[in-house]
Formats: C-alpha cells, structure tokens, sequence
C-alpha cells in the first residue's frame, strides 16, 4: 500500500451530514472499523455535523462542517479544496450525489486524493451520468454500489464502466440487537398496551419511504378486525406534516404512534412484534437489515435490494410497492399466523449474521482503499 505522507494514509469521507439515517450508519462504521495504524480518518460534512456525531467512538478524528446552502457554493468548493490539501488527502470517498460533485471538483483543484464513490441508493447510482461527464466520469477511480440492483443501474443508466463498479454490502453489528429486557418498559412509555400487536417502521420520513400506502395498508388492517394492532412510526423529516395530517384523516390517531427521530433504535425494535418498510425506492436498507437482527419477521417492498436480503416466505414477505392491498395482506399474515412470523423472525436474524456483518464490509471497503493506493494518483 501506497500514499503520499508516511504512516497511514488519509481517507476523507465526504458526507450531506451526519443525522439519522442508514447511508450515515455506514460511515460511521467506518470511521469507527477501519484499522487505524492504516487508515486516518476526516470527515467533511458539507452541511453541519448532524445528530449521530456524537455516536463516533475513534479518537482524534477531525472533523469539517462547510455549512453550504442549498444551492451549489463557490465558498464550500474553496473550503473542501483546502481541506484536501491541508490534510494531505490520499482518497476522497464520497457519498451520494451532492458529495460527489465536491468531491471531485474539489480532488482536481487541490491536485489530491484518488476519488471513489458509493450509491446508497438506486437513484443515487442512477444519477452518475448527469453528473459525471467527460473528465468527471475518468476522475472517479471507484464506484461502490451497495446492492446488485443498483450495480446494474449504475452501469445501465449511469454509464459508469463494469471493471471500475463493484458490490460491497451494507453490514450492522448484529450485536446491537441481541433481547434485552424492557421491551414492556418502552411500549407503556409509547401508550402501547402489552398485549398489542405492534408493527413499526424506522425511515425517513421521506415521500421516498411512502408512509402514505403504509398508512393506507394500516387502515386496512384495522378495517379487517384487527382493531388492537399498533403501528409505530421512527423518524423525521419533510414530511412530517403530510404523514401526520393523514393518520388523523384515515381516522388513526390513537393507533398510530409518531416517535421523531429516536437515537434507541434497538430498543424500539424490540417492543415491536413485527417491521414494514414501504419504499418504492431503496438500495440496500440498513433499518431493514436491523429489524432482521431483532428476529423481528419483516414485510417489505419488492424494490432496489430488499429483494437480495429479504428470502420470500422464509425470512419475510415481499410485496409489490405502492400497492396498500398487498402490503395490508402481508401485515394480517405474520399478525395472524404467530408461529410461522417466528419462524421467519428467526430466519432472519440467521440470515444477516451469516451474511451482511459490519466486519466483513469495512474489510471489503479496506480492500478497494489498498487498490486505489496501490495505483496511480491520476
């Protein structure tokens, strides 16, 4: 391995921000994972540092929040390019879209850092082509899909050439969600009865995630006799508003607990008897990855890669997106068939222990940095 200064070589993550979401798990994994005789970590956060900052664990990482705007800014691309140089960048890895166009913009002023980039998502992987013309598509040495559904995109929509575009899977610390006792302590401080059936989901509350066929597909099961049944929203955002105002027009309130932004995932998840995600986009879901660790059975959207960790019928259901009448269907089976929603709960905890471990990608991340370094700086 190879980079400009001696000892070990500088990595620059480059992030939206650092608030609560699975793309900012990841990089905390590695920042926290990578092995630090080898690496040095920076982060540069092109908004301010967000709320799961505080959940680093490596000491003396430096960190930068260029407080851009909306709108593209001169002054946070001359910020970055300083950054580069004064912390000696020997790879710049960047994260979705917004970072990327710093990212290498930023790599080619300051003459440093070996660009790699990773698509948490499919649109993120789909949008490369808009981005990335000419020299910007040459400059960017790696691109990291999380799913093979978004590898594809990546190199069908994105352009982006096969020999430079690999797969590295998303991992958690299964760990995190061994039982623990409590889970009554958290549904009475939820107003949830013990002896309700809880669903719940952890997302963004993002029209990507759409709560709004969840809420309808919810409605349903309330509509089918199942009046007890619970549902527990995890998350914020933009649309906050919107998903509020329609579990009181669909006449759930009182049903329908609404959380935030919740830093006791794991604890949450284990006050719930069984997880739904709703996207009509995703790339690979950590949140989905988690509720599987929790032995929780999962009902989820046939999109992106929940597909590639969901196994129908043995670890979950798949249902088609946007479609509230599929969805309520998977939510009444694993509520009415407790046994086999067990059977699948610990289906998938199996599953993501054998295959999708936080150790394994920060290794695979580590094996890219080694073949960046180990070529040309441009």
């Amino acid at each position: 391995m190879t980079n400009s200064t001696a000892g070990p070589a500088t990595v620059i993550q480059v992030v939206h921000n650092l608030d609560v979401g699975g793309l900012e798990r990841v990089v905390i994994s590695l920042i926290d994972g990578l092995d630090a005789t080898r690496y040095r970590s920076v982060l540069v956060c092109l908004q301010d540092g967000g709320a799961l900052l505080g959940d680093i664990r490596a000491s003396n990482l430096r960190v930068y929040g260029l407080r851009k705007g909306n709108r593209f800014s001169l002054r946070a691309l001359g910020l970055m390019t300083a950054i580069l140089r004064r912390e000696r960048a020997d790879i710049v890895h960047c994260h979705n879209r917004g970072a990327l166009t710093y990212g290498v913009l930023a790599s080619v002023l300051a003459g440093r850092g070996r660009v790699m980039y990773t698509a948490h998502g499919v649109r993120s992987a789909g949008s490369l082509r808009s981005i990335m013309l000419g020299w910007g598509r040459r400059r960017v040495r790696r691109v990291v899909a999380v799913s093979e559904d978004a590898r594809r995109v990546a190199t069908a929509q994105g352009r982006m050439d096969p020999r430079r575009t690999m797969l590295v899977i998303n991992g958690i610390d299964v760990r995190r969600f061994d039982p623990a006792p409590g889970a009554g302590d958290v549904r009475r401080a939820l107003g949830i009865e013990d002896a309700a059936f809880v669903f719940g989901i952890v997302a963004r509350l993002t029209p990507v995630k759409d709560h709004r066929t969840l809420l309808r597909a919810f409605a349903r099961v309330q509509a089918a006799g199942h009046r007890g049944a619970r549902l527990v929203i995890v998350g914020g955002g933009e649309s906050t508003d919107e998903v509020r105002a329609q579990v009181d027009e669909l006449g759930l309130s009182g049903r329908v607990v609404m959380t935030g932004d919740r830093r006791d995932v794991p604890a949450l998840m284990g006050a719930m008897d069984a997880f739904v995600l709703s996207s009509y986009s995703e790339g690979l879901s950590i949140t989905l990855l988690e509720a599987m660790a929790a032995s929780l059975p999962v009902v989820a959207t046939r999109v992106g890669g929940n597909a590639e960790i969901v196994q129908d019928g043995v670890s979950g259901l798949l249902v088609e997106p946007r479609n509230p009448e599929a969805l309520a269907a998977g939510m009444i089976f694993v509520l009415e068939r407790p046994d086999e929603a067990r059977r699948m709960g610990v289906a998938g905890r199996a599953r993501v222990e054998a295959g999708f471990s936080e150790r394994a990608m920060v290794d695979r991340y580590a094996a890219v940095y080694d073949e960046l370094l180990a070529g040309p700086d441009f």
